[in-house]
This record gives C-alpha cells, structure tokens and sequence, in this order.
C-alpha cells in the first residue's frame, strides 16, 4: 500500500513537472524591455492629463492641485513608496557596501530591486501601481469618493455611472480601495522580501482583479451599454450596439482604450499570474507530501 502511494505521490510529482506556462517576462528580449506595467501606468497618465488639460483651456495649476497635490494621492503613494522601501530594507540579499550613508542605502535598495528575477520585478511593479494608482486614487479616491477632481472629470467622461452614483462602480471602488489596496500592498511585499505566503496571496488579489472587471464591463453591456461612453453612448434603448463606431476619436480614447481595452488587462493579467500562483502553490503541496512519504517510509 506504501509503494502504491509513493508511486502515485512520483507520477502526481512527475505530471505536475511537465506543467509549463507561458513564462514570458524571462524570454531573452522581453526581459530586457522596460517594464510593461509602468509603461502602461505612463500612457494612462499621459492621456488623462492631456484630456484634461485640453478641457481646462491648459491650465496646469488646476492639473497639478487636483493631482499632484491632491491629499488622496500624495497618501496613497507615499504609503506604497514606504511599504517598498521597508521591503527591500528587509530582503536578505544585501550586497557588501558600507551603508552608513543616506546614498549608499539609496543605491542599496535599488541594488535589492534589481537583484530580483526579472519576473519578480514585474510582478512587485504590477502590484505597487495597482495598490497607489489604480485601486487608491483612480477606482477608489477619485470613483467612488469623488475626490481627485483630474481622475474625476475624466471618469465623468468615461462613464455615466460614476457621475450617477451607479451601485456598481460605487460599489467596486470600495471593495478597492478598503480591500485590494491594502491587499496588493501586501502582495508586493510578500514578493519583495520573497515570502513563503507571495503565492497564496497572488490567488486572493488575482481572482478579485478578474471579478471587479469582469463586473464593470459586462453589467453595463447586460444594461445595454447606455452609459459609456457618457457624451455618446454606444448603447440605445433596444440595441446595445446602436451607436458604435470605429475610428472616433472620442470613442476611441473613452470606449475602446478606456472601457474594453483598460478592463482586458486587469482580466488577462491576473489571470496569468494566477496560473503560476496556482502552480506553485500546487508544487509546494506536493513536495510536502513527499517529504511526508519519505518520513513515513523511514518509520516503517
């Protein structure tokens, strides 16, 4: 019975082996391409000032109070920054460099950083601009507290439901900005100073990435489409694809880039980081079980 349960725990072992994924961010070019998350994070910036600023005749002092100086995200990425800097404060890789001065330790961290398998740099990005950025100030502060005037003209453009107080996106950017900000947090640090729980972790953000987008896209397709984008909808009474249209400049920006394309990687993303999470939580089982098995045949 021992034999057939450690021949059953080796070809379990040997099946979970030969599971690959798609292990992208280590591909020879892609690991040397600046990081795709940041990248993003410039574009989605870059866009919603200018529009912004093309509404505001260019007033830059109205950008830089209702952003830059806004209280919400100067507290939501000074707290992101800090949990950063404490978790690779933490990592035990420490290289040998005198540490006494504010610029050693400087370069010490991004030394720690850098250290990192490229695959963990990406993932600690994707997770700090998600916390500060995305969940914080955008969904949360700005969505459904109604308090980042840049972010928030630019939703009330996007999407009706945010200047109607819809239960949905309301809804959303709470669960945002009380549970997956805080939550991402402790993901990036559970990476950063490579803990046994980064995995685990990886499966609850994940999965609540996948369902908030899922939810915001498809219940307002469910509904008909009638709020996005908010000047002209998409959507009329009876057909939700009435006024849809290619090459719009407005639908363009707000529809297809901000509503279809935006939502899409908070789906295809977390998915893929939840294929390796679930793999490596499975691998780690496993190898428990073994070393269980090899106790117990000691014993007999």
């Amino acid at each position: 019975m021992a034999a057939s349960n450690s021949k059953s725990n080796v070809s379990t072992a040997a099946a979970l082996g030969s599971c690959h994924w798609i292990d992208w961010e280590s591909d020879f070019i892609l690991s040397r391409m600046y990081d795709p998350t940041r990248l993003f994070s410039f574009l989605v910036c870059f866009i919603m000032f200018l529009r912004f600023l093309q509404g505001h005749e260019w007033n830059l002092e109205a950008l830089v109070m209702g952003f830059f100086l806004n209280p919400y995200v100067i507290l939501f990425f000074v707290t992101a920054c800090g949990v950063t800097y404490n978790g690779l404060v933490r990592l035990n890789e420490r290289p040998k460099t005198d540490q006494s001065s504010s610029s050693s330790s400087l370069s010490n961290i991004y030394y720690k950083f850098r250290s990192l398998p490229i695959y963990d740099q990406w993932a600690a990005e994707w997770y700090w601009w998600n916390a500060w950025l995305y969940h914080g100030v955008m969904d949360g502060a700005a969505g459904t507290l109604q308090a980042v005037p840049v972010v928030v003209s630019q939703y009330h453009i996007l999407d009706k439901r945010f200047c109607n107080h819809h239960s949905v996106p309301w809804t959303i950017g709470l669960i945002e900005i009380l549970i997956m900000q805080p939550l991402s947090l402790w993901t990036m640090y559970a990476i950063l100073t490579k803990s046994s729980y980064r995995f685990p972790l990886e499966c609850v953000i994940t999965t609540l990435h996948m369902m908030g987008a899922v939810l915001f896209v498809f219940a307002e397709v469910y509904e008909g489409q009638l709020n996005v984008p908010a000047l002209d909808p998409v959507g009329a009474p009876g057909n939700r694809w009435a006024n849809i249209q290619l090459f719009n400049e407005y639908q363009l920006i707000y529809y297809w880039f901000g509503f279809w394309f935006c939502n899409f990687i908070w789906i295809w993303v977390p998915l893929y980081r939840l294929q390796r999470a679930v793999l490596e939580c499975a691998r780690a089982f496993q190898q428990q079980q073994q070393q269980q098995t090899q106790q117990q045949h000691k014993i007999d």
